[in-house]
């Protein structure tokens, strides 16, 4: 990522020649949220097509992102970290999917999960780390409550359409958002 980062930077030197240390940092770290949210995205897409979940990878990773975004909780406290804990959990999100499709039984559990998990949002979002703390503005309670009705509200309308693995998607996220939440809790308490 750095050697890409280190290219690009050279790159765009050489191409603007009023570009001073302030700029030239702001620049660099937008485009390493940039190259890192497109290689997440990729290696989603990825892993769905290899394992014969396209859209349902699709689905998960946006209403995960809608979610985690406004709830915060754990971040790994590296780049590598946090990729190798994403794609083990994407898989095991797609392989949870996979059984639904064949035991629709273990929706009762993910139902259970998912309550609990909301409670912990709405009781507890946002939170913020040591690794991403949050702005001012992200701390907006509104928001967190009203994105979490969305995700309730779009498992509950697919699941009555018969879209079963979205809404078992948007249940997904909720856990895992929740888990995540729960461990930074955890992690706070300890420190």
């Amino acid at each position: 990522m750095d050697k890409l980062l280190d290219a690009t930077m050279n790159f765009l030197y050489r191409n603007e020649e009023n570009m001073d240390e302030e700029q030239a940092e702001i620049v660099r770290y937008g485009l390493e949220l940039f190259y890192l949210k497109a290689f997440f995205f990729l290696a989603t897409i990825a892993i769905g097509i290899l394992m014969g979940s396209f859209w349902e990878s699709l689905i998960f990773t946006a209403l995960l992102s809608g979610i985690r975004t406004m709830a915060g909780g754990f971040h790994a406290n590296t780049r590598m970290q946090c990729f190798i804990m994403s794609m083990l959990t994407f898989v095991c999100v797609l392989m949870i999917l996979k059984i639904v499709a064949v035991y629709n039984v273990i929706l009762i559990p993910l139902i259970v999960l998912a309550v609990i998990s909301s409670i912990v949002i709405w009781k507890f979002a946002p939170i913020d780390t040591e690794n991403k703390p949050l702005e001012d503005d992200e701390i907006a309670v509104f928001r967190k409550k009203a994105m979490l009705i969305v995700e309730i509200c779009i498992s509950v309308a697919a699941y009555l359409i018969g879209f079963v693995s979205v809404a078992c998607s948007a249940l997904l996220a909720l856990i895992v958002t929740g888990i995540l939440m729960s461990t930074e809790l955890l992690n706070k308490r300890r420190r």
